[in-house]
C-alpha cells in the first residue's frame, strides 16, 4: 500500500434482524465512513432495517438476499461483486457470513480478514441444533484457517473464544453507542400515553429478541414479586423472537396481565427507553448489549444480572445495580430498593450516562477499529 492510498474494506453481515449485533455493525459502519483513509462498503443478505438504514447513510451498500438465494449462488454473486475491487480486508459478523469471508480470502479476493464475535450464540434443540452445530463447524475451521484478526466484543467473550482459538488472534474490543443516544431528548410521555399509564405508575421495562438466554422468565417472576409489593409498578418488555408466545401464555397464568405490557419490536427505542423510570436486565449471559449501553446513555438507572460483559460495562452501585443471575427473589429485591430511592435511582442514571460517555463511545470504538485494521495492512 502507498502511504496515500486507502484501505479498501468490505464489511458482510446478514441483516435477518434489527437485534445487538445488527445496531452494533451500523454504528461501527457510521463511525467508520468518517476516516478519510478508509473507503468502506457493506454486503448484507437480507432486505431489512440495517439494509435501509446504511442505504440513508449514503454507505456503498450491495444487498445478496439469502430469502431468494441459496448458500452456494449467495458465494457465487459474492465472488462476482468482489472480483476485480482489490479489497484490502472483509470483515464479518456471523458465522455464515465468516465462512463466506473465508471463501474470499482462500479464492484471493481479500488479503486480511476480521471477524466480530458479537456473542456466544443460543442454545437450540432438535434439527435446528443440528444444522447450527455444522455450521459452528465450518465457522471454526475457516477461523482458525483464515481469520487474521477475532475481535471480542467483551473481555468474558475473548476467554472462551481462547479455548479454541490461539491468544495471538483475539483483541478485545467493546461495543458502543451510536452519539446520537448523547443528544438524545425522548418524548418520555409517549409510552405512557400510549399505553394508558399516569404520571404515578412507575415503569420498569426492557428490550431485547425473545430467547432463552435473555432470562425473561426471571423477569416475569421479579415482576410478580414487585408487582405485589408495589402495585403502581408496571412492566415493558419490548422485542421479539421464538418464546414470545410462551411468556405470554406465562405471564397470564401469573395473573400478570394488567402490570404486564408486551409492547413488540420498538422503531422508536430512544422514546421507549427514555419513558422508562427503571431499566432492568435479566439476562443469564451477555456480550456487551447495545440496548443496556443504550438506556445507560440516556441516564436511566439500571438493575442488571452479574453476568459476562455486563460485568464489564456497569460498576456495582455507581453506574448501576448488579444482582445474582436466576434468583428473582434478590433482583426483585434490588429493583425495590432503587423504586423507594429517588435520589439513588437520580445518582445511578448520571454514574451511568458518564461510564458509557468515558468508555463506549463509538469514536473510542472507531479509533480502536482503526488501528486494528491498519496494523493488519
Amino acid at each position: 500500500m502507498g502511504a496515500n492510498q486507502k484501505i479498501r474494506v468490505c464489511h458482510l453481515i446478514s441483516g435477518d434482524l434489527w437485534a445487538g449485533a445488527e445496531a452494533q455493525a451500523f454504528t461501527m459502519l457510521k463511525s467508520l465512513s468518517t476516516c478519510d483513509d478508509l473507503d468502506i462498503q457493506a454486503v448484507i443478505l437480507n432486505n431489512g432495517k440495517l439494509y435501509s438504514k446504511l442505504c440513508e447513510l449514503g454507505l456503498e451498500t450491495h444487498l445478496i438476499d439469502e430469502t431468494q438465494h441459496g448458500f452456494f449462488a449467495i458465494r457465487r454473486k459474492l465472488t462476482d461483486l468482489l472480483h476485480d475491487q482489490n479489497i484490502d480486508l472483509v470483515h464479518s459478523h456471523r458465522s455464515k457470513e465468516n465462512v463466506l469471508a473465508g471463501m474470499m480470502k482462500k479464492k484471493g479476493f481479500t488479503k486480511k480478514l476480521v471477524q466480530t464475535v458479537h456473542g456466544m450464540g443460543e442454545p437450540f434443540t432438535g434439527l435446528r441444533k443440528i444444522k447450527t452445530s455444522l455450521t459452528s463447524m465450518m465457522n471454526r475451521s475457516y477461523t482458525r484457517r483464515f481469520f487474521d484478526r477475532i475481535h471480542a466484543v467483551s473481555h468474558d467473550i475473548e476467554i472462551r473464544l481462547k479455548k479454541y482459538i490461539g491468544p495471538d488472534r483475539i483483541v478485545t474490543i467493546h461495543n458502543a453507542v451510536d452519539d446520537d443516544f448523547f443528544i438524545a431528548r425522548p418524548d418520555i410521555s409517549k409510552i405512557r400515553n400510549e399505553f394508558g399509564f399516569d404520571d404515578n405508575d412507575f415503569l420498569i421495562g426492557t428490550a431485547g429478541r425473545m430467547v432463552p438466554v435473555k432470562g425473561y422468565d426471571m423477569f416475569l417472576k421479579t415482576a410478580r414479586i414487585v408487582a405485589d409489593k408495589n402495585t403502581q409498578a408496571k412492566f415493558l418488555l419490548a422485542g421479539d423472537g421464538p418464546i414470545k408466545a410462551d411468556l405470554e401464555k406465562m405471564a397470564k397464568e401469573m395473573g400478570l396481565s394488567g402490570s404486564v405490557k408486551f409492547v413488540g419490536f420498538r422503531d422508536d427505542i430512544i422514546d421507549f427507553l427514555g419513558g422508562l423510570d427503571l431499566f432492568i436486565m435479566t439476562s443469564y449471559h451477555e456480550g456487551i448489549p447495545v440496548v443496556l449501553l443504550e438506556a445507560m446513555a440516556l441516564g436511566k438507572p439500571i438493575t442488571a444480572t452479574a453476568v459476562g460483559g455486563i460485568l464489564e460495562v456497569i460498576e456495582d452501585g455507581k453506574s448501576g445495580i448488579l444482582a445474582a443471575p436466576s434468583d428473582a427473589d434478590k433482583f426483585a429485591a434490588k429493583c425495590l430498593e432503587v423504586i423507594r430511592d429517588r435520589e439513588l435511582r437520580s445518582r445511578l442514571g448520571e454514574g451511568a450516562k458518564a461510564r458509557i460517555r468515558s468508555d463506549f463511545s463509538s469514536q473510542a470504538q472507531k479509533e480502536k477499529i482503526h488501528d486494528l485494521y491498519h496494523q493488519l495492512m
